[in-house]
């Protein structure tokens, strides 16, 4: 009796550890089956364009398996086709760190970055993809991306469409905000209304060159300085021929027309021929010439603006440097010589400058700072005026839908010189809406 009792118990035990045994067996195959099942589904919600549905399914997936770069992946692509284009960096950007060799993956994160704009950081992921894929579909998708980015265009469009709103701040108004030539006698503040217009139409397209033609628009309105209210209009056009998978070259051709308090201010005809060279996938480096002939014509307030009409030419670089998946570093010089009809306002100039823009959590941050050294023929019979201008920029970016985004930038300038009516210093911040169709 006693054996039989020690036989029956024996077996319960040897029963009960076989179920032991099995039950994290089990409990891992079933989660393998979740997995497998929302990772199915998912991929097929994304065949059938169910964009949404495949984001929860995706979800679904990573919550088994957080580590699965199949549905990290996945969740990327729904996300970019949905237009959630910051969610979609964030997940692509986590795949390619489970995988820093997945081409598709880097190819995703090319689609994203070109539409939101970055389209040197976009260049980069397409190139590593074409070197890094076997899948010939995937290689010619990646170079017809590097193609439209060489030829500055759009996805699909032969038209593209840019409009940005907002307000500026600006403690030492000047006459152009991108080149200041004068300022206010009396240094006023003040803050001022900005509207930007810009279309390109690509009026041809081989497979070797691409042909835009386009026009932009600029209005400033000020709310006290009303004789510095600038509108610009500027008619451009740009040829761009790719001498192979890592060269292009182009020219740019623009005329601008300005008006300053609504009276004639200026025109300027400027031609810039390039050539760019892509010697290391995460490095872009362009040469440059540039040739502006000015015309100035005299204001009110401007009594002896004409004397700065000439020639203006510039020769330099830019070299851009991709650190990591989401981080540009760019550094340029120009030598610089301005011949205007006046000897005082013609000088040389060497201006360098250095930014980094860095992309985090759906937002993309710009730092900037530049030095222009300008040594001027004269300003009377025997002195000659030397000056220094240094710029200083910050903004963010946010995209807040898949054509639109709300950015906030500053631009700090402290111009240096040896006869005091030139120096200043300013500080312009703005907001701004923008949109590109």
């Amino acid at each position: 009796m006693q054996n039989a009792c020690k036989h029956s118990l024996a077996a319960v035990i040897f029963f009960l550890g076989i179920l032991l045994l099995s039950a994290p067996s089990s409990a891992r195959e079933n989660e393998i089956k979740e997995f497998e099942t929302a990772l199915a589904k998912a991929t097929l919600s994304v065949e059938n364009s169910d964009y949404a549905g495949a984001v929860g399914l995706f979800k679904q997936a990573l919550a088994v398996k957080p580590g699965s770069k199949e549905a990290t992946l996945g969740l990327g692509i729904a996300y970019s086709r949905l237009g959630k284009l910051p969610d979609a960096r964030t997940s692509l950007q986590k795949a390619l760190s489970l995988d820093p060799g997945d081409a598709r993956t880097r190819y995703e994160l090319g689609v994203v970055m070109y539409k939101l704009g970055a389209a040197e950081e976009a260049r980069d992921f397409f190139t590593a993809a074409a070197e890094k894929t076997s899948d010939e579909t995937l290689k010619t998708a990646a170079r017809n991306y590097l193609t439209l980015i060489a030829g500055g265009g759009q996805e699909g469009k032969k038209f593209s469409l840019g409009l940005s709103a907002g307000l500026q701040y600006d403690s030492n108004v000047i006459l152009e905000p991108d080149n200041p030539v004068a300022a206010t006698p009396s240094r006023k503040s003040d803050l001022r209304a900005v509207l930007t217009f810009d279309g390109a139409y690509r009026f041809y397209k081989s497979n070797t060159t691409t042909a835009d033609g386009g026009y932009s628009f600029y209005q400033s309105v000020h709310q006290r300085v009303h004789d510095f209210n600038v509108q610009q209009h500027a008619l451009k056009l740009a040829a761009v021929r790719n001498l192979s998978s890592t060269a292009q070259t182009g020219l740019k051709y623009s005329f601008t027309y300005s008006l300053a308090g609504g009276r004639r201010f200026s025109e300027t005809h400027e031609t810039i021929p390039f050539v760019t060279f892509q010697l290391l996938p995460n490095s872009l480096t362009e040469f440059h010439f540039i040739f502006d002939n000015n015309r100035y014509h005299n204001t009110g307030v401007f009594p002896a603006n004409a004397g700065q009409s000439g020639a203006d030419r510039a020769a330099g670089f830019i070299h851009t440097l991709r650190l990591g998946a989401a981080t540009t570093l760019s550094i340029g010089y120009d030598f610089n010589v301005n011949d205007a009809n006046e000897r005082y306002w013609s000088y040389k100039g060497n201006k360098g400058g250095l930014g980094v823009q860095g992309n985090l959590g759906g937002y993309t941050a710009t730092l900037g700072m530049s030095y222009f050294d300008q040594e001027y023929r004269g300003i009377g019979p025997a002195a000659k005026r030397h000056d220094g201008i240094q710029e200083y920029s910050a903004g963010i970016a946010r995209n807040i839908g898949k054509d639109l985004s709300l950015t906030l930038n500053d631009l700090y300038t402290v111009r240096d010189s040896n006869y005091a009516p030139y120096e200043y210093t300013r500080n312009i911040v703005g907001f701004f809406v923008v949109t590109r169709l």
